[in-house]
């Protein structure tokens, strides 16, 4: 009986940032939430000692490969020059996340212990048996000697991070996020972090593109 090849090809989709019609905001439990605005060139993120997640959610979950960002930052994160990844304060330039479904959902339990943000987030994307398996991140950060560092956030077991991208002395960058093998997503996540370490810092996102699979 001769085997049928399922066949995929990549293609990419950009993802509109000139309003925020398909963006969905949450809020950390008390943590000041930045301040977003949807301009002509891109999003804006405006930090003020402050972090909030912006979601894109698919109509439907999506097999996705990679996600990658390009823009500007203006300002930067507060970080000691003797500070590691492991001791430093949580906090990122922008965090830019594939959202993984999965089969992880709060039992009654869980939810009575469970941040507002971690409920709000399962009511958003779950449907039937479906929630979140994990957030794969991608980071920007003014640390070239993290490049390449990865982890499991020791706060929060539901990020899985990777540092992959600085910014250029004119404050540009490209940050560029792929997986070693699709995984089906419900969206894409984006933060830009600097509660913790009580930075100030503007971020200008002008595209944000999404590599997906198609049969």
């Amino acid at each position: 009986m001769p085997y049928l090849l399922a066949i995929f090809t990549l293609t990419a989709s950009v993802l509109s940032l000139g309003t925020n019609s398909e963006w969905q905001s949450l809020s950390f439990d008390g943590v000041a939430s930045n301040e977003v605005s949807f301009l002509d060139p891109g999003m804006e993120i405006r930090v003020s000692k402050s972090a909030s997640p912006i979601l894109y959610l698919f109509p439907e979950p999506q097999m996705v490969q990679s996600v990658s960002a390009r823009g500007r930052s203006e300002g930067t994160l507060n970080l000691s020059p003797e500070a590691t990844w492991e001791s430093a304060p949580d906090g990122a330039l922008l965090r830019i996340g594939i959202i993984e479904t999965g089969d992880r959902r709060l039992n009654p339990l869980q939810k009575l212990a469970a941040a507002g943000w971690i409920k709000e987030l399962e009511t958003l994307v779950s449907s039937g048996d479906s929630g979140v398996a994990s957030i794969h991140c991608f980071h920007l950060l003014p640390r070239k000697d993290w490049l390449g560092k990865k982890r499991t956030n020791p706060n929060v077991s539901l990020f899985e991070e990777e540092i992959v991208a600085t910014p250029n002395e004119d404050g540009s960058f490209l940050l560029p996020g792929k997986l070693d093998a699709p995984v089906e997503a419900h969206g894409i996540w984006i933060l830009a972090d600097g509660d913790d370490t009580g930075s100030e810092f503007t971020i200008l996102i002008e595209k944000i593109e999404v590599m997906m699979e198609e049969k």
